[in-house]
């Protein structure tokens, strides 16, 4: 379900680059995108299914093949216990015609309900020969077994009926143990995202763009937040400890958020109501080749969010070599150790965010040995080019012994 566009550059970007890295890694890959089509007239009152509705049947994206399906779908995920049956319907002779054309051996599904419960069905009909591996996301394991007890059986019973799981944080690994009492048919995988070191290295248009924002913003300390701001991602908490931060520290601090913004005119009636118009920068929406210039002009990075998988951006900033700090939570604590690659504090806690943020507003040495070991821990350890290695490992494995 999960794929940038030209359209849209920033939405499943980690998808695409771990595509990227398996194709780099000398693998034949091809995408297929189920995309949800809203029953007339519903499709044109949101922007997001509309450009679904409009996206062209094949198109290519920095290289890799796309084949977009059409799947009958209602909005806020309405009737969602019925979407794996109908993005299988809509999809499945498509799929089984590439494989006649292009006999793949691995149907690797983003997100288990309901791609991979489509992947299963697909593979038990038509293809039992192709192995489906399913990566999950935080979504799939932690969102969609709320919406229902009818949900949450789909997704026990996707997980279960998969040949292979790769889960992006420990967390969700427990979880699916858990809803599937033990009954997955491998040992599953911790295989989390990552970053693309070539993708993130500054050239001369950024360096020039990075100039142009530190010139505009100069003479404060930046704060960044780059992702959705909505509740889920703390961005209250993130504007109310930047308001006691302004209070208690000397130095003049500006607040930058970057990203697409569901909050609309809350946000910024809320920053007004702080008295924060001067202090704190509501950006937008930027491509993601844009995310390293603004992380680059920034002093820190803060992502205060109540929930995660694990953030891409996590990734990326610590390679950036921002100094940075999370919440405790997904697969977060995975990947950072506390004061030694990012500080880490408990999501929803104002005045942990606060402490957090004035330490590093106020230790330059501190900040100076996060950004260092952030990103060794990165180059060396959380690249997309080690992702499709492991990834690669494992798909091995399943197209080497069926363990239907």
């Amino acid at each position: 379900m999960y794929y940038p566009s030209e359209q849209n550059s920033g939405y499943g970007t980690f998808v695409h680059e771990q595509t990227a890295a398996l194709r780099d890694r000398g693998a034949d890959v091809k995408v297929f995108q189920p995309l949800p089509r809203l029953p007339f007239p519903l499709r044109y009152l949101s922007r997001r299914y509309l450009e679904a509705d409009r996206a062209p049947a094949r198109e290519n994206y920095q290289g890799i093949e796309v084949l977009h399906g059409r799947y009958r779908s209602l909005p806020r995920n309405w009737r969602l216990e019925r979407a794996g049956d109908w993005m299988t319907a809509a999809i499945e002779k498509a799929v089984v015609d590439l494989h006649r054309r292009w006999p793949f051996e691995i149907l690797n599904a983003h997100t288990t309900y309901p791609c991979g419960y489509c992947g299963n069905q697909i593979r038990d009909r038509h293809l039992p020969g192709v192995g489906v591996v399913h990566t999950v996301h935080r979504a799939s394991i932690i969102d969609t077994p709320r919406f229902s007890p009818e949900c949450a059986r789909l997704v026990a019973d996707s997980l279960s009926g998969a040949d292979a799981t790769v889960f992006v944080s420990r967390e969700g690994l427990e979880i699916a143990r858990d809803m599937t009492a033990g009954a997955l048919r491998r040992e599953p995988a911790l295989i989390t995202n990552g970053v693309n070191p070539a993708k993130f290295e500054v050239d001369a248009a950024a360096s020039d763009e990075i100039r142009k924002l530190r010139e505009r913003y100069r003479g404060s300390m930046n704060l960044l937040f780059v992702g959705t701001a909505c509740e889920r991602k703390g961005s209250w908490e993130l504007l109310e400890a930047f308001s006691e931060l302004r209070k208690s520290e000397r130095e003049h601090l500006r607040l930058f958020f970057v990203g697409p913004n569901l909050l609309g005119r809350a946000l910024t009636r809320r920053v007004r109501a702080l008295g924060l118009e001067e202090d704190v920068v509501i950006v937008g929406p930027v491509g993601h080749d844009e995310v390293k210039v603004w992380m680059a002009a920034s002093d820190i990075f803060v992502l205060p969010s109540h929930s995660e998988g694990v953030a891409t951006v996590l990734f990326e900033a610590l390679h950036a070599g921002i100094p940075s700090v999370f919440t405790r939570v997904g697969g977060t604590e995975d990947i950072v150790r506390d004061a030694e690659t990012a500080l880490l504090v408990p999501p929803g806690s104002v005045p942990a965010l606060v402490a957090a943020l004035g330490r590093l507003v106020r230790d330059g040495a501190l900040r100076e040995s996060l950004s260092q070991n952030g990103r060794r821990l990165v180059r060396e350890q959380y690249t997309w080019d080690v992702n499709a290695r492991k990834n690669l490992e494992l798909f091995e494995q399943v197209r080497g012994g069926s363990v239907r």
